[in-house]
């Protein structure tokens, strides 16, 4: 599963390409943007078109339910301020393949796989988070203690402190 803008920052291209390498595997990507032709054309000429499902806008509670349901969690971002649906995905308990990026190291810490954002590295990483239930398990527990991070209470918290309030 992917979440997200249609659009080059957070290259969904990446993840269609990496389908090439992962037979048996489908990707659904919700969001919707400016690439959406782009991407369906590339999933066709990659010869993955059938296994790439996109959903379109889709609610919180929709996302959430989609997170539920998903084996990995794929965010390829080239840059990210913060990467907010990263703690959607982290509370849902969801194993999460991301891009060696800044904003991912500083949100995932240890919850996640961190890769360079190659097609590639990406797949690889896709591969052994599925066949690996241990692997999944361990990310499962370090994504929701991660997430506890970002409640609301801690960083109305943490503001305080760092305003001196």
């Amino acid at each position: 599963l992917n979440v997200g803008r249609l659009a080059k920052q957070k290259n969904q291209a990446l993840l269609i390409d990496a389908l090439v390498e992962l037979p048996g595997c489908h990707l659904a990507i919700a969001g919707e943007g400016e690439l959406r032709s782009e991407l369906a054309a590339c999933a066709k000429k990659r010869g993955v078109f059938e296994r790439v499902h996109f959903l379109g806008e889709v609610s919180s509670l929709d996302v959430s339910e989609l997170m539920s349901l998903c084996d990995v969690f794929a965010f390829p971002s080239l840059y990210e301020a913060m990467g907010l649906v990263l703690v959607e995905a982290m509370q849902a308990g969801v194993s999460i393949v991301a891009s060696d990026i800044p904003a991912t190291q500083e949100i995932l810490g240890e919850a996640g796989v961190i890769v360079r954002p190659d097609p590639r590295a990406f797949a690889i990483a896709i591969r052994q988070v599925i066949s690996d239930s241990e692997l999944r398990e361990q990310l499962r527990r370090r994504a929701i203690k991660q997430a506890h991070k970002f409640g609301l209470d801690r960083m109305v918290c943490e503001y305080e402190r760092i305003l001196h309030f």
